[in-house]
């Protein structure tokens, strides 16, 4: 009777352990998959005088309602914590790995300056991204930018369809002077198709390492 006691006690404390054990592993790779969560590229779109939308991809899962994904704007550059006058928003949705910010306390034909902000990582981590709003009501001056076809190079002389050409760059960086002198980006930029290609061969010398910028 004695030994099946032992036997009986030692088989709970063994279970209670596992069981312990097991809640412990999945809750630490819960909060490591939250802790882990960044933004890895983001996007703009639907401009008007007064609201904007944000896409921005994360490389994580995260439920509808979590509000550590957030936008931080302002039209003042500076968007660190220590200046008190930026603005924050959550996320209006999240689905498959994309955060959807829709702005709309806007000022019409104003620069704004944002960051993402996933799980305390900033993108990007150096400097900021910009949007502008539009002019209503009068006629105004503006740039926008069209390409079709995503292909670029793979070496010094080989061309091949990949998704790395230098001109997107380019067009992300360019900036024209407004009436008030201001540096403004492009209003709008229409890509024509072929957003990326899926060549990857290695074997062949044909390695896409850019699919999720694009």
């Amino acid at each position: 009777m004695s030994d099946l006691w032992i036997h009986s006690k030692f088989n709970r404390r063994l279970f209670l352990a596992l069981l312990f054990s097991l809640l412990a592993s999945k809750t630490k790779a819960i909060s490591k998959q939250v802790n882990n969560t960044r933004c890895d590229w983001c996007w703009i779109g639907a401009v008007t005088d007064r609201s904007i939308t944000i896409k921005a991809k994360l490389n994580n899962r995260v439920k509808e309602g979590t509000n550590y994904i957030q936008v931080f704007y302002h039209t003042n550059e500076d968007l660190s914590l220590a200046n008190q006058a930026i603005k924050k928003a959550s996320a209006n949705f999240l689905r498959d790995r994309v955060a959807t910010f829709e702005l709309t306390d806007l000022v019409e034909d104003t620069i704004y300056y944002y960051v993402i902000i996933a799980d305390g990582r900033r993108y990007p981590s150096q400097g900021t991204l910009q949007f502008k709003t539009i002019k209503v009501h009068q006629p105004y001056s503006f740039a926008i930018a069209c390409s079709s076809c995503a292909g670029g190079t793979i070496s010094k002389y080989v061309s091949y369809g990949v998704s790395n050409s230098k001109v997107f760059d380019l067009i992300g960086k360019y900036r024209y002077k407004t009436a008030r002198g201001q540096d403004s980006p492009l209003a709008m930029f229409v890509h024509m198709g072929d957003l990326h290609y899926r060549n990857d061969f290695p074997f062949l010398g044909l390695r896409e390492n850019y699919l999720d910028d694009y």
